[in-house]
C-alpha cells in the first residue's frame, strides 16, 4: 500500500501514535540529559507549540480544511501536561511558560467557532500570564505599589486591544464587538484595582498610578464618542466622568493644598462646570445629555466632600464659595429655562446657613432656622411650573399655608411671654396677604394675630388679676355689641360676608 502523508495526517490512530512516540522520546532524551522536571515541562510545551504550528500550516497550505480533532487535542494535551508538570515552580521565566500554553489554546480555539471557550480561555491566560511575570518583579513590595502595577498592566492590555484590533480581527477571528468587549473588561479590572487603593499612601511613586487613573479616565470618555448605541455613550461618560473626578480627589489629597485652596474647590467646580455645560460636545461626537446632567452634579457633590473635610470651623470664603456655586445654579436656570435648577440654590443657601449659624457657638432661636426654610416653600410655591397650573390651585394654596404657617408657628411658641414678635410678624403676613391678594397669608396671619392677643390676655390676667374683670366685662359688652348689630343688619352682614367669601376665592 502506498503511503500517503495527506492520509497520515487525517488519521487520527496515526496522529495519535506518532505524538506518543514523540513523547516518549522527549522523556528518553531528556532522561539522558537533564533529569528535571521543568526541562520536561518545557519540552512539553514547546511540543504543544510545535503541533498547533504545524495543524495551522496543514490547514493553510497543504490544503487539508478539516483536520481531525486530534490536531485539537494533542497540541492541548501538551500544553496542559507542562503546565501541571510546573505548577509548584515559580521564577521569573515561569510565566513564559503559561504565556506559551495561552498561545497554544488561542491557535486551537480560533480554528473553528466551536471552540470559541478555547480561545477565550487562551485569551485569559494572556493576561494571567503578564500579571505572572510581573508578579515576580513586584512580589517584594507594599500591596497598594502592586495594585497600581496591575492597575499599570491592565491599562497596557486594555489599550493593546484596541490598538491591535485590526490585526487581531483578522488571527483571532472575532467580531470588532468581541474584541471592544475583552478591551472593556481588562478597563473594568484596571478601574477596579486603582478604586481599592484608596486606603494606601503611594507618595513615594504617585506618577504612575496617576497617568494611569488619566488614561482609564481617557478610555471611558472615548468610549462615548461617535458611539451609535446612546444608551452605552451616556454610561460611558458617566463611568469616565466619575472615574475623572476621583483622580483629581487623588491629585488633591497628593498636593495637600492649602485649606484656601480646599474651601474653594466649590468654585473651582462651578467654574469648570459651567463650560462643561456650555461646550458643544454634540459637535465633537458626544450625547449632550450625560454631559449636562454631570455638571450640575459635580458642584453639589464638591460642596458636601469639602464640608467633610474641613476639621474646623469654615472660613469666611467657604460661605463665599457656596454662594457662587449657588450662583451657578441660577445662572443654568436661566440659561435652560429651568426654574427648578434654583431650588438646589435654595439648598446650598440654607445649608450654608445652618452651618455658620452652628459655629456661632451661641444660643439661637427655633424661628432663626425654620425662617428660611419656610422662604423657601413659598418661594416653590410662587414659581414652581407644576404649582402654577389651574388645577393645583389648592396645592399652591396649601404649600403657603404651610410655608407661612411654621413660620408664624414657631414665632408664637417661643415667644409666649412677650407676644411682641408673632405679633409684627402676624401683621406682616396680613398685609402681605391684602397686598399680593393671597389667602394663605391672610389666614395665617389673621389667626396667628388673634391667637397671639388671646395669649397675652392670658399671660396679663396671670400676672395682673384685676385685668380679668376688666377683660371680661369689655368681652362681655362685645359680644352685646355684635349679637345687637347682627339682629339689626341681619341681611347687610349676610351680603357682605358674601361678598367677602367671593373675592377671597378670587385671590391666590
Amino acid at each position: 500500500m502506498k503511503f500517503s502523508l495527506n492520509n497520515f495526517f487525517q488519521s487520527n490512530v496515526a496522529v495519535y501514535s506518532f505524538a506518543w512516540g514523540l513523547e516518549i522520546l522527549t522523556v528518553e532524551t531528556l532522561g539522558l540529559v537533564n533529569k528535571s522536571v521543568i526541562s520536561l515541562a518545557i519540552a512539553n510545551i514547546a511540543l504543544g507549540l510545535f503541533v498547533q504550528i504545524l495543524g495551522d500550516w496543514l490547514q493553510r497550505k497543504v490544503g487539508i480544511n478539516n483536520l481531525p480533532k486530534c490536531w485539537q487535542i494533542i497540541p492541548l494535551i501538551y500544553g496542559i501536561l507542562g503546565a501541571l508538570l510546573r505548577v509548584d515552580i515559580f521564577d521569573n521565566w515561569t510565566g513564559l511558560t503559561s504565556l506559551a500554553l495561552s498561545f497554544i489554546l488561542i491557535g486551537v480555539g480560533r480554528r473553528k467557532a466551536k471552540l470559541k471557550p478555547i480561545l477565550y480561555l487562551g485569551i485569559l491566560g494572556i493576561s494571567v500570564s503578564a500579571a505572572e511575570l510581573l508578579f515576580y518583579q513586584i512580589y517584594s513590595l507594599p500591596l497598594g505599589e502592586k495594585l497600581v502595577a496591575y492597575a499599570t498592566l491592565g491599562t497596557i492590555i486594555t489599550y493593546g486591544y484596541r490598538l491591535l484590533s485590526p490585526w487581531l480581527l483578522d488571527y483571532l477571528k472575532l467580531t470588532a464587538t468581541e474584541i471592544k468587549n475583552i478591551a472593556h473588561i481588562h478597563w473594568a479590572v484596571s478601574s477596579f484595582l486603582l478604586l481599592s487603593l484608596a486606603g494606601y499612601n503611594l507618595k513615594s511613586n504617585p506618577i504612575l498610578g496617576l497617568t494611569t487613573a488619566i488614561l482609564l479616565t481617557r478610555y471611558a470618555i472615548m468610549q462615548g464618542k461617535n458611539n451609535s448605541n446612546l444608551e452605552q455613550a451616556e454610561i460611558w461618560i458617566y463611568l469616565g466622568v466619575l472615574e475623572g473626578y476621583a483622580v483629581a480627589i487623588y491629585i488633591i489629597n497628593l498636593l495637600s493644598i492649602a485649606e484656601f485652596l480646599l474651601s474653594s474647590l466649590c468654585t473651582i467646580a462651578a467654574i469648570i462646570s459651567y463650560f462643561i455645560y456650555i461646550l458643544p460636545w454634540e459637535n465633537w461626537g458626544w450625547p449632550l445629555k450625560p454631559w449636562r446632567r454631570v455638571s450640575l452634579i459635580i458642584p453639589i457633590i464638591t460642596v458636601v466632600l469639602t464640608n467633610w473635610s474641613l476639621d474646623s470651623t469654615p472660613p469666611w470664603y467657604w460661605y463665599a464659595s457656596i454662594l457662587i456655586t449657588a450662583g451657578f445654579y441660577i445662572v443654568i436656570s436661566k440659561v435652560s429655562q429651568q426654574i427648578r435648577l434654583t431650588y438646589i440654590s435654595l439648598v446650598l443657601i440654607n445649608y450654608a446657613f445652618v452651618i455658620w449659624l452652628n459655629n456661632l457657638g451661641a444660643s439661637i432661636q427655633t424661628l432663626v432656622y425654620v425662617t428660611p426654610i419656610g422662604l423657601s416653600l413659598l418661594y416653590v410655591a410662587k414659581v414652581d411650573p407644576y404649582l402654577k397650573l389651574p388645577q393645583n390651585r389648592n396645592v399652591r394654596h396649601n404649600l403657603r399655608m404651610f410655608g407661612s404657617g411654621i413660620i408664624c408657628f414657631v414665632a408664637l411658641l417661643e415667644n409666649q411671654w412677650t407676644g411682641l414678635l408673632p405679633g409684627i410678624i402676624s401683621i406682616m403676613a396680613i398685609f402681605a396677604g391684602l397686598g399680593l391678594q393671597t389667602r394663605a397669608f391672610l389666614y395665617v396671619g389673621t389667626v396667628t394675630f388673634i391667637v397671639n392677643v388671646f395669649n397675652q390676655l392670658i399671660v396679663l390676667n396671670s400676672i395682673y388679676s384685676f385685668f380679668k374683670w376688666i377683660i371680661g366685662l369689655i368681652v362681655g359688652i362685645a359680644f352685646i355689641w355684635i349679637a345687637a348689630s347682627f339682629e339689626t343688619r341681619r341681611e347687610q352682614i349676610n351680603n357682605l360676608l358674601q361678598n367677602w367669601i367671593e373675592e377671597l376665592e378670587s385671590w391666590e
